[in-house]
């Protein structure tokens, strides 16, 4: 074998001897990481919500049926919303008085509360149609009030647009009765009502002077004095309230005459209703439904247990005016109800229409 062959042979032994070992020499390959397996996302801690604070000013003693749908409907918001939104309850007038009311809620000073009507500049026909003599007999009216396209529906934007409030209840309890201080002040007939100093609000001013009364007006919490010291002779309440504030104390010789229909309105301020979430506003506004169910269900048997109370009394006297001595007084009422159709115009045209539905 030539030279040159020898060298060729030992090249090609060398190759394959590098071929057979190379692979033992390598490195190994690195082993891959595995993926590291994603982990859930952590559960935030949930942010306590700070409950809505609605302040609430009513009238009248725990008896008084306007102050119980209050505490009924309070309790049960609060718990349907979880605590979310809380009350603070200002009773009898603590607050805010009642000639106050209209311009404290409506501004926002309480969010909700009691609500009487003592400023016709502003309220204008509300004020009116409210103690009306002869306007509606109470427990049809809490049937019906609240009927589709009834009086509530054509009520309750008189309210939004002239007070900014929003109406919750128009409450009635009986009749506007009369408490007088001294059997004298008992007004069995149309010819006793003169010389007689009679508190009423002002929306019963002209309908008083036309029986023969001379009106004073007095604010309710001021009444049980101006009856004690004779400031005036009798004083026109529900039963209810005369109960509750304890006139008949001062004033134990009632009238029964149900001259007109007692009301009170429970209203709230209508900015803070329409800031309330959608839950919120659904929770106040089916409560809102279920009080009422429940005062229509209880009103009669609070006005007649009022009654036998009072009559059970033997420092009071209660003296009931027949059905023929009220039409005289109706009678005497035809000039106030041709003033208010002059007065107000198409507002007591349309309210003729839905008078019609509560009477």
């Amino acid at each position: 074998m030539s030279k040159f062959h020898r060298w060729l042979a030992l090249g090609a032994t060398l190759l394959l001897a590098m071929a057979v070992l190379a692979p033992a020499c390598a490195k190994p390959a690195p082993t891959p990481t595995p993926k590291a397996t994603p982990t859930a996302a952590a559960t935030p801690t949930p942010v306590p919500v700070k409950p809505m604070t609605v302040r609430v000013s009513s009238y009248g003693g725990p008896t008084y049926a306007p102050r119980q749908y209050q505490e009924r409907w309070m309790k049960a918001i609060e718990e349907r919303s979880g605590g979310r939104l809380k009350f603070e309850f200002f009773p009898s007038e603590s607050l805010v008085k009642l000639t106050d009311a209209w311009d404290a809620i409506g501004k926002g000073v309480v969010e909700a509360g009691s609500m009487g009507l003592y400023a016709p500049e502003k309220q204008g026909i509300l004020e009116a149609i409210a103690l009306m003599p002869f306007n509606w007999k109470y427990d049809k009216f809490l049937d019906h009030y609240k009927d589709p396209g009834g009086f509530y529906d054509w009520v309750e934007p008189m309210w939004e647009k002239r007070g900014n409030l929003k109406l919750i209840m128009w409450s009635a309890q009986g009749g506007f009765e009369f408490a007088g201080r001294t059997e004298k002040n008992l007004l069995k007939t149309k010819e006793d009502f003169k010389g007689q100093l009679v508190r009423g609000l002002p929306a019963l001013k002209r309908p008083l002077e036309l029986l023969g009364a001379s009106p004073v007006e007095v604010a309710t919490a001021d009444v049980y004095t101006a009856l004690q010291r004779s400031t005036i002779d009798v004083s026109m309440h529900s039963l209810d309230a005369i109960e509750s504030n304890k006139f008949y104390e001062v004033g134990p010789y009632i009238t029964v005459a149900n001259l007109t229909s007692s009301y009170l309105m429970f209203v709230m301020n209508l900015d803070f209703y329409k800031s309330l979430p959608p839950e919120l506003r659904a929770i106040v506004d089916q409560t809102t439904l279920d009080t009422d169910q429940w005062y229509k269900g209880v009103i009669n048997d609070l006005v007649d247990s009022t009654r036998k109370r009072l009559e059970a009394n033997p420092k009071v006297r209660i003296y009931v005016v027949s059905d023929a001595e009220r039409a005289r007084w109706k009678e005497a009422m035809k000039p106030y109800y041709d003033e208010l159709a002059k007065k107000f115009g198409d507002d007591w045209q349309a309210f003729q229409k839905v008078w019609a539905t509560v009477q």
